[in-house]
């Protein structure tokens, strides 16, 4: 296309405008300035007093992620709610970094497509779970479910790392009809989210973060699945916290419970005096039990172990030496990428969908967001 066409002016609705801009996440002066147009400009396009050129609505579309086709429809088209926040940040509840914004927006639109996935090929909807109340004992129902999900002391010594841990559990979340997303998302902002307002019950963690938070924050999720709650939220980091929310409350104990039972948490702690912090020790459960030190100091405050005070001061040690600070990670080929974004469950769906010609080969390019070559190396690591 000649530059030329690239310049004439391209009618958008003001109330359309508005809405892709306002859901987005981006602050006004911060677009403006990426799009290299003055911000009187971004408000005159909102208002309706101007019209951006195709070429600036190209760039408006790439930077808030929308197809340009969305910026063209009459009115704001309908989308699902946002899951409620839970993240006890009152001077921001409800307001969200624009990368947590997208990752809400892709787990949204990768949950409707593994509805459609599932009805095509007549598959059940609702998770194969036992419906919990928030009323029920958190660690009793964590103890039932280790159970019945075979999880032992020994086979989580058994685990190469934290990494063959995440991968293991979320398998066995998975083969209950739950969709498991990572998505990169800002730790900061939010760890993690569950979305069962919807079917297929989805959980997202962010990849962002480090590889023991996000097993923490697996947990946390599938809490928030089971006493049929949205929310998004910090993924333990309220662990602990005496003004916690009582939905966080319930899921922060069930995680913890699930990851390592007290009875086994104090006997593999060992005899230890009151106050007393042995680094090295808590460092080897950690490794041992393929869980988060702030989990394991967090077990020693609610066990009476450390005072309010010296948790406190522990917390912030670790904190500062980067414990709880997110993985950097390393170079992954296409398809190990795909599969640790999507999850096996999705992409078992995509799979079957091609087998029952339901969908072909172009289609799983779109769904799996990968090229067509590495289509098959994907399909090939589906499980369920």
């Amino acid at each position: 296309m000649r530059k030329s066409q690239k310049s004439f002016k391209v009618e958008v609705s003001p109330s359309v405008m508005k809405w892709a801009i306002e859901s987005s996440g981006w602050k006004t002066d911060e677009l403006a300035e990426r799009l290299k147009i003055a911000e009187n400009t971004l408000d005159a396009w909102q208002s309706g007093d101007a019209s951006p050129t195709l070429n600036q609505l190209e760039n408006l579309a790439a930077s808030l992620k929308r197809p340009v086709a969305a910026l063209l429809l009459p009115m704001p088209p309908e989308e699902s709610l946002n899951p409620p926040d839970f993240r006890m940040l009152p001077e921001r509840t409800g307001r969200f970094e624009k990368e947590t914004i997208f990752a809400i927006r892709k787990a949204r639109r990768l949950q409707q497509a593994g509805k459609e996935l599932m009805k095509n090929i007549d598959a059940p909807l609702p998770p194969r779970i036992r419906r919990i109340s928030i009323s029920n004992d958190p660690i009793g129902i964590a103890d039932e479910l280790r159970r019945e999900m075979g999880i032992t002391e020994e086979m989580q010594k058994k685990w190469r790392d934290s990494y063959d841990a995440l991968k293991e559990l979320r398998h066995a979340i998975e083969s209950r009809n739950i969709l498991v997303f990572q998505i990169k998302m800002p730790t900061e902002d939010a760890r993690g989210f569950a979305l069962i307002d919807e079917m297929p019950a989805t959980i997202v963690i962010s990849s962002s973060d480090q590889i023991e938070a996000r097993i923490f924050t697996l947990m946390h999720e599938f809490g928030h699945i089971l006493i049929n709650r949205s929310g998004i939220d910090m993924g333990g980091q309220t662990f602990g916290d005496r003004k916690e929310i009582a939905v966080e409350k319930w899921c922060n104990e069930f995680a913890s419970e699930f990851l390592l039972p007290k009875e086994t948490f104090l006997r593999a702690l060992g005899e230890v005096p009151r106050g007393t912090y042995d680094e090295e020790r808590i460092r080897n459960m950690s490794r041992q039990f393929k869980v988060s030190r702030l989990m394991l100091i967090t077990k020693m405050l609610k066990s009476n172990i450390l005072d309010k005070r010296s948790y406190t001061q522990i917390r912030e040690a670790l904190e500062a030496k980067g414990i709880s600070k997110r993985d950097k990670g390393f170079a992954v080929p296409s398809e190990t990428r795909c599969l640790n974004e999507k999850g096996g469950r999705f992409i078992s769906l995509v799979r079957d969908n091609i087998q029952n010609g339901e969908i072909g080969y172009y289609d799983a390019v779109d769904l799996l967001s990968v090229k067509v070559k590495v289509v098959d190396k994907v399909l090939g690591k589906a499980t369920g």
